[in-house]
């Protein structure tokens, strides 16, 4: 059991008092191998929403940091219009592309 944060309950049952029963059903369990593999993995509890069980979301590394001064990749429709795109494209997808490293 990789244990778990958030609701300490992952299944309920009944809206009132009397009838409400709450118990933990579902977990996450993985192997030695994942876990070293994985070390800093974590599953948590979401909310309960539509159904009577609770999501499980597992997050195998932590969220990476992005560096501000690095931005996606964005695909100018303009290059299209470029002489010598299409060649630039299909010698990169077959790999004979030369690149300076």
């Amino acid at each position: 059991d990789m244990g778990f944060t958030g609701h300490r309950y992952t299944w309920r049952r009944g809206r009132t008092e009397q009838y409400y029963v709450a118990k933990r059903l579902d977990r996450v369990f993985c192997n030695a191998h994942a876990r070293l593999k994985w070390q800093d993995a974590s599953v948590s509890h979401l909310p309960f929403l539509a159904s009577d069980h609770t999501p499980l979301y597992i997050q195998l590394s932590p969220m990476q940091t992005s560096d501000p001064r690095r931005r996606p990749f964005r695909f100018e429709a303009a290059w299209l219009l470029h002489e010598g795109f299409q060649e630039l494209l299909r010698s990169s997808w077959n790999g004979s592309m030369k690149t300076s490293q």
